[in-house]
């Protein structure tokens, strides 16, 4: 599943720049707005771009190293951009280090950066305002605060397999996140901070792999502490992989997931208890594989309300009780 959610990272971002001038095709341009989508693969593709000293592209702007024997080390050439109307999406730029050139963009509607491996932070981007973020495969990215959303809604946020990040601080004014939270192979993560204030995940109805709530092979994530506000759900929770994760605190207040609920292979997880605010789960439940999760508490107020419609499978765990279990066993402490 890591392997797939890379994979389709890497598959959007490149279709969405897959609209590059065609160099047989006469384009109408004129300097001050690009019009369309363009990719620029080498430095001397970055300075012919940039000698008419653009403020807008109108479609997607691909950035990425199409020559290994010359790779792009500087973007300081397009200090004259300011509005993106597609995506901006840089990708594999193997030598560089820092984005210098980019400070000045206000405004796109989805940024990539995926295989950056120099590439510390996003200090350039702080004018940046966006509606969906995808970060990937960043060896060397430690902290994205730059990254500061004046707006309180996001569509996607995507964090796959960035093991030096440290904090999510930069979404701290969203209130609403409309499609998916990806939080993927982020070792250095130990809770969600920085999403203190999402109130709901996955309103927009589009099916995806994985679901709206994506918690996956985040080894030292230890808690869910950070969507302590989240009351709806919708799609699906993924909860899987995650090594040193012990209980679901963090979604206390969630009280309606619509959709399938999935928790596997944490090798730590004792307790679902957080979930005792849930009284309806349109959905599946699929707990497996969680050796030392014992305490189901957390699910009693959803049968007591008669709130699950779905299949109900739980196996491979220390303790695998069904749903009369749950009904009879104590309430949480």
């Amino acid at each position: 599943m890591k392997k797939l959610l890379s994979f389709l990272f890497v598959c959007v971002l490149l279709f969405g720049c897959s609209n590059n001038s065609d160099p047989e095709e006469v384009v109408e341009m004129s300097c001050g707005i690009y019009q369309g989508s363009i990719n620029l693969r080498t430095p001397g593709e970055i300075a012919q771009f940039a000698a008419c000293n653009y403020t807008e592209v109108t479609g997607t702007l691909g950035i990425f190293d199409g020559n290994v024997q010359n790779p792009i080390t500087s973007l300081s050439a397009l200090s004259s951009l300011e509005r993106i109307g597609g995506r901006l999406s840089l990708v594999q730029l193997s030598a560089l280090s820092n984005l210098d050139g980019l400070q000045n963009i206000e405004s796109a509607a989805g940024i990539s950066i995926h295989f950056t491996d120099l590439l510390e932070n996003l200090d350039e981007l702080d004018k940046l305002q966006t509606n969906s973020i995808e970060l990937s495969n960043n060896a060397s990215l430690r902290n994205i605060d730059a990254l500061d959303m004046d707006a309180d809604e996001i569509w996607t946020i995507g964090l796959n397999d960035n093991p030096l990040l440290e904090s999510l601080n930069c979404f701290s004014n969203i209130t609403s996140i409309r499609i998916a939270l990806i939080i993927d192979n982020n070792d250095s993560l130990l809770d969600l901070s920085g999403l203190d204030n999402v109130e709901n995940i996955g309103l927009n109805n589009i099916t995806d792999c994985c679901g709206s709530l994506y918690i996956d092979g985040n080894q030292n994530l230890r808690s869910l502490s950070g969507l302590d506000k989240v009351t709806e759900i919708n799609r699906r929770i993924w909860i899987n992989d995650n090594f040193s994760l012990e209980n679901t605190d963090g979604l206390n207040s969630l009280t309606r997931l619509t959709g399938d609920f999935y928790v596997s292979n944490n090798t730590f997880l004792d307790n679902i208890n957080a979930l005792q605010n849930l009284v309806y789960l349109d959905g599946d439940i699929d707990i497996i594989g969680n050796p030392s999760l014992r305490r189901f508490c957390g699910l009693q107020n959803l049968f007591l309300a008669d709130g699950h419609d779905g299949a109900y499978q739980v196996f491979g765990n220390f303790f695998n009780p069904t749903p009369t279990n749950i009904l009879n066993a104590p309430a949480c402490d």
